[in-house]
């Protein structure tokens, strides 16, 4: 079974190489341009991985990021937050990881792979 990543980034080219990479590595990419379509997305169904834009037209990654530790259902959910703005999120999102855009391609598979594989072995 194919392991769920939720994408959530507005610039099209970089969400399309995204949705490129991570399929292309063996992941089921879900991915959204706004952030309304995100949470319209998530009471659907769950991803086993974030991939959150900080800087977005219609809200912010990091508030987003908030909120989905702060809610039951998502709060063990892996989150990799990038931007191209910041240096770090530090404890702005706990328990969170930061990707700088541009980033190298085999970092996001590799950071990927690790968080869904670290939840797995914690949820055995």
């Amino acid at each position: 079974m194919e392991k769920k990543v939720a994408v959530l980034e507005d610039d099209q080219d970089i969400r399309e190489l995204v949705e490129f990479i991570l399929s292309e590595a063996g992941f089921e990419v879900i991915s959204y341009d706004r952030v309304a379509r995100f949470w319209a997305g998530l009471r659907k169904a769950k991803p086993d991985l974030f991939l959150l834009d900080i800087m977005l037209p219609d809200g912010n990654g990091l508030d987003i990021c908030k909120k989905l530790r702060s809610a039951q259902d998502t709060a063990n959910i892996p989150i990799v937050v990038m931007s191209a703005a910041y240096d770090d999120v530090g404890s702005e999102c706990v328990g969170s990881e930061f990707l700088k855009k541009p980033f190298n391609v085999s970092d996001l598979i590799s950071r990927v792979q690790r968080l869904i594989s670290e939840v797995g072995k914690k949820n055995r």
